[in-house]
């Protein structure tokens, strides 16, 4: 009888030589008590491996869930980059549309606008300027030299309340300068001082006492 040179691999199914201790397809060992001892104690080699199939899976589990938390992330940053911030400084322009109409759209003011409303902000909250002053302070070439167009916007979306600005020069000039009422009023209207209304003037003087 001829000698079998050829067994078939009990895992891959392969033909592999007789008498060989690993299979060199699956490379798996034909004789599980010739493997390298890697399992735990108390587990069979059928355990083990069972126990790896299984690793395996959840793995691959894993990494499909990390995939999509990926996609999920991306999605939302890229929504986030093409929609406007809602603390981002915007303003209406007219455009006209497909059917030659103009529409109104909001799109996120200029650098050199948003500039111009922070100095604008700022001149109000700590010198309490009046609305003529504080546009003359941002265009004027001895001010912050902005253009009309960038002190319009930062006076049209300023958070100021003028009567308000008023009463605290009010009181500067009338308490820490010692000026008299009279004079006081007159520095508050002039347009070489404060450049108040007279209405906001008078409201001044109506609440000194406040």
């Amino acid at each position: 009888m001829m000698k079998k040179w050829f067994i078939e691999c009990p895992f891959c199914k392969n033909k592999i030589k007789e008498g060989a201790i690993k299979c060199q397809y699956c490379w798996e060992f034909l004789n599980p008590d010739e493997a390298p001892s890697k399992e735990v104690p108390g587990q069979t080699v059928w355990q083990t491996k069972a126990i790896k199939k299984k690793s395996k899976k959840l793995l691959w589990i894993w990494i499909w869930i990390f995939i999509f938390i990926c996609i999920i992330v991306w999605s939302n940053n890229k929504w986030t980059s093409t929609t406007p911030n809602s603390n981002t400084p915007t303003m209406i322009i007219e455009q006209r549309n497909e059917n030659w109409e103009i529409v109104e759209l909001e799109i996120e003011a200029p650098k050199e606008y948003q500039n111009a409303l922070k100095k604008a902000q700022r001149y109000s909250d700590y010198q309490y300027m009046s609305e003529k002053r504080l546009y003359d302070q941002l265009t004027s070439e001895y001010g912050e030299w902005f253009t009309k167009e960038a002190a319009d916007y930062a006076i049209s979306n300023i958070k100021a309340d003028y009567n308000y600005n008023a009463l605290k020069k009010w009181e500067r000039y009338y308490e820490q300068q010692n000026m008299s009422k009279q004079r006081v009023y007159e520095q508050l209207v002039s347009e070489y001082w404060e450049w108040f209304t007279k209405e906001q003037a008078q409201y001044a003087i109506d609440h000194l006492d406040d």
